[in-house]
């Protein structure tokens, strides 16, 4: 199984996964909506990370199964903490009391979600699918996540009533989602893979000026509200 390489330039908020000649591409904007993009794929709309990519690979795990178990709300990070922190202080409240109500909250809401129609249409038969959020539903793209024998397999897939294009497009809205709050999942998944690049100093400017032109159509995309 191919290498898949993980580029990103932080100048536009752009997150490029390459698996030989395929490229996804992931935009963010300023409010947190993401662009998932598939280019290059040549008659084959799919786009496959393999177990050998071994932290890529823990991440897409990660997302498959914050989908699969309704892990909306996950644990809480330092700046939350420092906030309830602040706030026991303001309103004489027990700091670790407070800390466990939150969390088991949390777990009560996961719980509710994943009996909710939201979910229903999210996960089948351990298939995640997204349909993109802003078009109608019955032209709107889509991609799917599936668990595979040491590996996660996305397929994008385009309305037949548009014409076939060499890009395939799903966009996730941070807010007014048709999924809710399942949008929190994607927006972690950018995160960590943003993260994963500044760890490993990834950056391949003269690749990344290559590709520029075809993410500009993306990124007029995403700006449009």
């Amino acid at each position: 199984m191919k290498k898949v390489n993980l580029i990103g330039d932080p100048k536009v908020n752009l997150i490029i996964l390459k698996n030989g000649y395929k490229e996804l591409k992931i935009l963010k904007n300023n409010q947190d909506d993401l662009l998932f993009g598939l280019s290059q794929f040549q008659g084959d709309a799919t786009f496959t990370i393999g177990e050998k990519n071994t932290e890529i690979y823990e991440i897409v795990n990660e997302l498959y199964y914050d989908f699969l178990d309704s892990r909306i709300f996950k644990e809480i990070d330092e700046f939350e903490l420092e906030r309830i922190k602040r706030q026991c202080v303001l309103l004489n409240e027990d700091y670790e009391q407070t800390v466990t109500r939150i969390i088991k909250e949390n777990e009560k809401q996961n719980e509710n979600f994943k009996k909710s129609i939201y979910y229903r249409l999210l996960v089948k038969d351990g298939i995640v699918t997204w349909l993109s959020d802003n078009e109608p539903d019955y032209i709107a793209a889509s991609f799917t996540i599936e668990k595979l024998h040491h590996a996660y397999r996305f397929s994008f897939y385009s309305s037949p009533l548009k014409e076939e294009r060499e890009n395939i497009v799903v966009a996730m809205s941070g807010s007014g989602s048709r999924y809710l709050f399942y949008s929190s999942c994607l927006i972690r998944f950018y995160n960590s893979l943003e993260q994963l690049i500044k760890q490993n100093k990834t950056n391949n400017n003269h690749w990344l000026y290559m590709i520029g032109n075809k993410t500009k159509n993306m990124m007029r995309t995403l700006t449009k509200k």
